[in-house]
């Protein structure tokens, strides 16, 4: 952590954008080194980065550098709150899916229209049943499937989602910590064959 903060406090790197993302995504960075640089108000800290492979490092898909501190396991609720206002969906879809995020702001954006605010919601295993059930519906079949796998979703709505047209929602319905039996036993004779593979391992665990 002390090599981290030597980092933030020298000019040369202070600012440097592939720093500030290697540092995002030390398992050393402390709560403190997350909000400093969530701190931050450079605009190209919620952009995607772009760059070699060298330059990315671990971060091969040039994850924005708020969007790594959103991920972080050491990242504060206050942190969290700080990032909820980014100007990037992006960002603000890893805030609400970071099972720390405060209810409250999980509610702020309930009614938000974008489906990158509905995969956030849909994904935080602590999310609000209200909040998992408006989903269920959801055209986009990534958010009905989050939907279906998280383990705070209403045992109820498993029976419709486990009907639902597409067959990734039906397989993540097998995933849902909380499935009854019944319905993993109906989902193994489920027309599509990956749907009934995931059924039966689940099954086997029983």
């Amino acid at each position: 952590a002390d090599g981290l903060l030597k980092r933030l406090d020298d000019p040369a790197w202070t600012d440097d954008l592939y720093v500030l993302a290697a540092v995002a995504q030390s398992p050393r960075a402390t709560t403190d080194i997350l909000d400093r640089i969530a701190r931050k108000d450079d605009p190209r800290l919620h952009q995607k980065l772009l760059g070699t492979k060298a330059a990315l490092g671990k971060n091969q898909k040039g994850l924005a550098v708020m969007r790594l501190v959103a991920r972080h396991p050491n990242v504060s609720q206050d942190t969290l709150g700080r990032l909820a206002r980014s100007p990037d969906e992006y960002v603000i879809s890893d805030v609400l899916a970071n099972s720390k995020t405060p209810e409250a702001v999980l509610r702020d954006f309930g009614d938000r229209d974008s489906y990158l605010i509905d995969w956030g919601i849909a994904q935080n295993p602590k999310a609000p049943p209200e909040l998992l059930h408006k989903r269920s519906s959801s055209k986009n079949e990534y958010t009905r499937s989050f939907v279906a796998r998280n383990p705070n979703t209403p045992v109820v709505l498993l029976s419709s989602l486990a009907r639902d047209a597409s067959w990734i929602v039906r397989r993540d319905v097998t995933l849902h910590p909380g499935v009854p039996r019944a319905l993993l036993e109906q989902l193994a004779q489920d027309s599509d064959q990956r749907v009934r593979l995931s059924a039966e391992r689940e099954l086997k665990k029983r």
